[in-house]
């Protein structure tokens, strides 16, 4: 800004909700001089915003404006005259070249010259940090000069303190010189500092009282000396302290004294934020650790059984699994923290510093790298988070059967506003049978982002206000999470007036339920819990309300439940609300395990009436509870419908907490009608099960009440004693019968048997307790060999004859097989029109214990048998069992009673109200998969317009790659050419007779081989986001 009659310089923020009301925070005018001046701002918004920078002219043309060099930075910006160098020069700069001989240069780590300068700055005091910096041997004349100078200062007051660190080392280190130069006067120098020749390693600290009410600049000069040998000046963290002076400050007990003298609050020390000017509360609890300098800060775990060992070269054994290259520098080089299995239980634990206060968006970023030596899904071991507070200590989120032979990021969620804590990271190994031994967990890169606590802003602009000053919206009133880190505001007594709460720890509460009923038209209960659930790596370790093992949730207990099954919670009912009242519901959710169900929710008009969809999740959300609101909105007096619904394995759950509803939402004093919903048809005992008009034949249970013949055997219970799945149970433990499951071969000494360990003949190989019970006492069937009959004999265990199943069928099971002679035992489809396809295999031993298994079906649409089937081979002594098999979700989809095809997310299959009928998601039309149940959804007009393949005929319009890759891909229909190896059936037909395509990776195939399949079909531009593959 130089000339005459300079106009302003203004810097404004806008928010983007109020763009007509722009802030001003930073200005300019008249006559600044001929040269160029350092300017910074912090900028602080709640919201969304923007920066806007503006000129205003003059009464004279005369005058000029000009800005050069924007740059926007993260955090606050450092008070007028500090400067710690690690983002860059702030207002410093070298003065030009004809006005001295040689530059000051910005530099961090080691120094240009050997045997001198600093080898760490003195903010972080790593070889990471940066300071400023001269090489005194630098000119071959004595006493030549480096100069760099501050931006211009004007104080409004007389006194203030110059402080400085400085670093002066090497027999040929020069002279420092400091100097105070009025603006208006810039060839009249004031020294005000001069340190000379070698200083010692390590930094100094200079403080300076200077006396000005002018406006001013420093001038740090270097002055080189020339006897042939190498020397250093260095300058780092630059303060300049307005309206004090440098007398030593004394702090109280319950303060942390800055290097400078200053002084902070004790708990400002470790909070992710640099409150000392120069960033040394921070330095013994560092946001970032690589391990390229060592821990960083963290330690290890005197319990642990097994130290976590750090990667510090490359890596000399080949059979090692241990990745060549570390995350971070991605060279052989690079450091990193692992363990290695060795096939017994083993824990490894690495401890963060003490923090002293998390944020309300604090994260912990990590790398890692799980791997076995083999190229399958064997879990080794897990990963788990914990958070220790006092005497507490919680586990907050694990990682287990993740091979991953790559550095894979995982960002984690740290509990908000905890305060004095510290995070451990574990590495649990797992025992694993002889035949996989190899392998490891390593971490690399381990951050936290985002942790330190907002300052406390100017004002909260139309928001809510803790009593800390901080901010936080409506929405986040009283809804069981702290906005308010200081004080909790937001959560107090005063704030929560007028909303209904509940978070399941009062029992004296309709035993600790508050206003919520269990629902009687489901299958299962709601189960009220804390800590873990029953099975592990599922569900939550701690509810949301305290984040310890000791608080309530609810949650759906999947051990005992068949596929499909819902649990049903009804809240307190609610009055009629339109838009305008703001009722909402919020509540935090957890859904965490292998093949979970859904979550959904509901509201109804009429108990027992109709279903409105209000929100749905599906899937596994990892181990971490999720917040989440809905608003409410009916023309009638309603109640709020939870429902879980149970996935296909029991190792996923799904739980609730902390649930409230906003004072919008007004209690309704009077109970809803009583609707009525479609029940399976039923007569009462005694009436002979006549068939009913234009129906076919019933089915009489047990209890002699009636269903149709169509329900028997479907996977579902329709008679209330379960007679209808009798023959041909769902689930089976041997404890009782055996199921239907029966030899085929009987008296060849080569048997399927079912037996206890107490009852096994003398002399038989069997298991010495069953997975059911863990006992001695508990039922399995195993193969009874006889030690004098020949090799080849078959042992054919067979089921009952089951329907047709859904598109999702999977058969679960627990089988035992020990000795290296085993041989192979397989499992086989017998449809009706005598195809038999192997649908699984086990071909190698397993260790002396149960083992789990799961097996796909897919779609068949006709009866069905399945055969366990072990043939002798390598003579006798092995043990060969199989225990617990179910079937999961295999019965066809029950038909909906309302469909939300309004939206096009769903679309509602056609049927009789008894058979199909089902509401899908629009996603899963014309996908080649029966979801409908009768192949509905595939038969569409408009399934002609997606682009499909099944590999029946040939690769249609899908072409072999040849530029980038070396191998192709093969279309195969059985079984693939290796043994023990890929399909047996196609997923189109489900049989042995159906086309896929594959890729073999046996010879003449080598390790990272690339096969590229192209779709020969240029797509047009879109960005509607409904193209999808």
């Amino acid at each position: 800004m130089y000339g005459v009659n300079i106009g302003q310089l203004n810097v404004y923020i806008t928010n983007t909700s109020t763009p007509d009301e722009p802030r001003l925070i930073w200005n300019k005018d008249s006559d600044q001089g001929n040269r160029w001046h350092f300017a910074q701002v912090t900028v602080y918004s709640p919201r969304e915003y923007y920066i806007s920078i503006e000129g205003i002219k003059g009464d004279d043309t005369k005058g000029d404006i000009a800005i050069d060099d924007l740059h926007l930075s993260a955090g606050a910006c450092p008070e007028t005259g500090h400067c710690n160098f690690e983002k860059n020069m702030c207002g410093w700069q070298n003065v030009p070249n004809n006005q001295d001989d040689f530059d000051w240069m910005w530099n961090s780590g080691s120094r240009p010259s050997a045997y001198t300068g600093p080898i760490t700055d003195y903010t972080t005091g790593t070889a990471y940090g940066w300071y400023m910096f001269v090489e005194t041997a630098h000119s071959s004349q004595f006493g030549t000069k480096a100069e760099f100078i501050s931006e211009h200062f004007k104080l409004g007051r007389a006194d203030s303190c110059l402080m400085f660190a400085y670093s002066m080392y090497g027999k040929g280190a020069g002279d420092l010189y400091v100097y105070y130069i009025e603006s208006n006067n810039p060839n009249n120098r004031e020294l005000i500092f001069s340190a000379y020749g070698n200083q010692g390693v390590g930094w100094k600290r200079a403080q300076i009282d200077i006396h000005s009410t002018v406006e001013f600049q420093i001038v740090f000069e270097g002055h080189s000396q020339f006897n042939g040998i190498a020397g250093y000046i260095a300058i780092d963290d630059i303060e300049l302290h307005q309206n004090t002076n440098c007398e030593a400050v004394t702090c109280d007990a319950d303060e942390y004294e800055c290097r400078n003298g200053s002084c902070i609050y004790k708990h400002k020390y470790c909070d992710f934020r640099d409150d000392c000017p120069q960033g040394e509360d921070e330095a013994e609890c560092p946001t970032v650790c690589n391990f390229e300098n060592r821990y960083c800060g963290w330690s290890l775990d005197p319990s642990s059984t097994i130290p976590w060992t750090m990667k510090t070269g490359p890596i000399e054994d080949p059979d090692s699994t241990l990745p060549e290259e570390d995350n971070t520098l991605k060279t052989a080089e690079g450091h990193y923290i692992y363990v290695e299995s060795d096939g017994t239980e083993q824990s490894a634990r690495i401890v963060s510093p003490t923090f002293s206060l998390a944020g309300t968006e604090c994260q912990l970023e990590l790398f890692y790298h799980y791997v076995t030596d083999l190229d399958v899904l064997l879990d080794i071991g897990t990963i788990r988070a914990y958070l220790v507070s006092g005497s507490l200590m919680q586990r907050f989120w694990s990682l287990e059967e993740q091979v991953q032979n790559e550095w894979t990021q995982q960002i984690i969620t740290v509990p908000r506003c905890s305060n004095y804590f510290q995070i451990i990271l574990e590495a649990d190994m797992k025992f694993v049978t002889d035949f996989f031994t190899e392998g490891h967990i390593a971490l690399d890169d381990i951050s936290f982002l985002n942790c330190s606590y907002e300052e406390v802003p100017a004002d909260c602009d139309g928001l809510q206000t803790c009593s800390s000053g901080h901010c936080y919206s409506d929405s986040e009133t009283c809804d069981f999470q702290m906005d308010c880190c200081i004080g909790y505001t937001d959560e107090s007594t005063e704030s929560c007036d007028g909303y209904e709460k509940c978070d399941f720890e009062d029992e004296t509460y309709n035993n600790g339920w508050c206003t919520w009923e269990q629902l009687t038209y489901d299958q299962f209960d709601w189960t009220r819990q804390n800590g873990e659930a029953s099975v592990v790596n599922t569900g939550p370790s701690f509810d949301h309300t305290t984040f310890t093992s000791i608080g309530y949730y609810i949650y759906i207990d999947t051990s005992n439940i068949l596929p499909g099954d819902k649990a049903r919670l009804a809240s307190h009912v609610i009055d009629a609300v339109d838009e305008d009242a703001e009722c909402s519901m919020r509540f935090y959710y957890h859904m965490y395990g292998l093949l979970i169900g859904s979550l959904n929710i509901y509201t109804w008009t009429e108990r027992n009436g109709e279903l409105t969809l209000l929100w749905s999740e599906q899937d596994d959300h990892g181990d971490r509870w999720i917040r989440d609101e809905i608003q409410l909105i009916s023309d009638k007096p309603f109640e709020v419908v939870i429902e879980g619904v149970e996935g296909e394995l029991v190792f996923g759950d799904i739980a609730l907490d902390d649930i409230t509803f906003t004072p919008g939402c007004i209690q309704y004093d009077g109970e809803l009608p009583i609707g009525s919903t479609a029940e399976p048809t039923t007569q009462e005992p005694g009436d002979g099960c006549l068939p009913l008009p234009g129906e076919g034949p019933l089915f009489q249970c047990d209890d002699g009440s009636c269903v149709r013949d169509s329900y028997v055997c479907d996977y579902k219970y329709q008679c209330v004693d379960a007679s209808d799945e009798s023959s041909c149970p769902v689930t089976c433990t041997y404890e009782d019968d055996d199921c239907g499951w029966s030899e085929q071969i009987p008296g060849d000494n080569f048997d399927w048997v079912r037996s206890n360990y107490r009852d096994v003949r003398p002399g038989a190989s069997a298991p010495q307790f069953d997975h059911t019970l863990g006992t001695d006492e508990g039922y399995y069937m195993y193969v009874d060999m006889s030690a004098d009959e020949p090799e080849e004999q078959v042992a054919e265990m067979k089921s009952s004859v089951y329907s047709e199943t859904a598109n999702n069928c999977t058969l679960e099971f627990w089988f035992y097989m020990d000795e290296p002679l085993t041989g192979f035992m397989t499992l086989h489809m017998l449809e009706e029109d005598g195809t038999e396809t192997e649908m699984w295999r086990a071909n190698f031993p397993r260790g002396a214990k149960w083992n789990w298994a799961i097996v796909g079906f897919h779609r068949r649409r006709t009866n069905y048998e399945l055969i366990f089937r072990k043939i002798r081979q390598f003579g006798y002594g092995a043990t060969i069992a199989v225990d617990d098999i179910s079937f999961n979700n295999c019965a066809l989809p029950d038909p909906d009673q309302s469909c939300d095809t309004v939206s096009g997310d769903y679309w509602w299959c056609p049927g009789d109200g008894l058979t199909n009928g089902a509401c899908i998601s629009s996603s899963l039309l014309c996908d080649i998969n029966d979801d409908c149940g009768d192949n509905s959804d595939e038969f569409l007009s408009q399934c002609s317009e997606f682009r499909q393949c099944d590999f029946e005929s040939d690769f249609c319009d899908w072409v072999q790659g040849s530029v980038t890759d070396n191998i192709d891909w093969t279309r195969q229909a059985g079984g693939t050419l290796a043994p023990y190896t890929g399909p047996s059936f196609d997923h189109t037909k489900g049989n042995s007779e159906g086309f896929y395509i594959f890729l073999d990776s046996g010879f003449p195939s080598h390790y990272h081989d690339r096969a590229d399949l192209i779709y020969n079909i240029v797509f047009k531009p879109t960005t509607t986001g409904t193209c999808k593959v």
